[in-house]
């Protein structure tokens, strides 16, 4: 009886899960690399990355070969974590400068949007960009707790407006 059980829950539970989602595994895939901050992107073809030893937006072959700079960071600083999304033949990325968009051959680089804060958890969902702005708040020249409001962009850059005042750390956008 006890295995019976078992079975039938095991089966309900693989039934449940197969109809959750029309989403296709490219999609999935992107949510899981956006809600681990996005690093490290792919298109199918090629592996996009920063190099902070190069300063530099590179893509390479899966397997490490045929590494190829795509835009060079002559602005560099601090920012640590550079986070890239790949659609449409487009890269989009966030230096300091605010995020930005290149083509994947490096051609028609562009700031969609810039800010004097940061900008991070970048998504992309049906043609707009959500992001969280950071922003600091001091109290006698210190930082004592930054304020993260959520923004959305259209991936043109237009239309940028803030859609939440205070949106908590984290922002991962998924549309079922």
């Amino acid at each position: 009886m006890k295995k019976s059980v078992k079975l039938l829950l095991l089966i309900f539970i693989i039934i449940s899960f197969a109809g959750c989602s029309n989403q296709s595994a490219e999609k999935l895939n992107r949510y899981g690399n956006v809600a681990n901050r996005s690093f490290v992107a792919s298109d199918g073809e090629y592996i996009y990355y920063y190099s902070h030893l190069e300063r530099s937006l590179c893509k390479a072959n899966f397997d490490g070969s045929n590494e190829t700079v795509i835009w060079v960071d002559e602005n560099y600083s601090s920012k640590y974590e550079i986070e890239i999304l790949v659609e449409d033949g487009w890269i989009y990325f966030n230096p300091n400068e605010g995020i930005c968009r290149i083509r994947t051959d490096g051609q028609e680089k562009t700031v969609l949007v810039h800010s004097d804060y940061t900008q991070n958890y970048l998504n992309i969902e049906d043609g707009w960009i959500y992001y969280q702005l950071d922003i600091p708040i001091y109290t006698g020249g210190c930082i004592i707790e930054p304020s993260f409001e959520i923004w959305k962009v259209k991936w043109d850059g237009s239309e940028n407006q803030k859609i939440i005042e205070d949106g908590g750390k984290c922002l991962t956008v998924i549309n079922t």
